[in-house]
């Protein structure tokens, strides 16, 4: 994250961890001061065990996981946020960065795109009129 902001122009300034949470650190250019709070999610540590003894064992590997809602990234979110909002100074922007790592980065994506905006399946069902 840092090689991204400095290759962008960007001042990048860690926060001195304080006894109240608070956001990593802030980013400045041009005189716009940017507080960032980093988030990262990864893979499940024991998943990743049994996919590589599985997968040395020169089996095929089966993994399948729901991409709906999950409080457990809304708890993510939600920290995230009042991290932000407890640390003090003048910022023109706060930003919430979520950084998904690991073998299934994609679909954890995924998951916290739908935690936050939602995801509904629609259908529509054609019936026929009564004369």
């Amino acid at each position: 994250l840092q090689g991204f902001f400095e290759s962008n122009g960007f001042h990048l300034e860690p926060i001195p961890e304080a006894d109240e949470e608070r956001a990593d650190f802030f980013v400045e250019k041009e005189g716009v001061r940017v507080l960032v709070e980093l988030k990262i999610k990864g893979d499940d540590l024991d998943e990743a065990e049994d996919r590589e003894a599985v997968m040395e064992d020169g089996q095929i590997y089966s993994y399948s996981e729901s991409s709906h809602r999950r409080n457990t990234l809304s708890g993510i979110v939600k920290k995230g946020v009042s991290q932000l909002e407890a640390t003090p100074g003048l910022w023109d922007f706060r930003l919430l960065w979520i950084h998904c790592a690991g073998h299934y980065s994609h679909h954890c994506m995924t998951r916290f795109r739908n935690t936050i905006y939602g995801m509904r399946f629609l259908y529509h069902s054609e019936t026929k009129e009564e004369p």
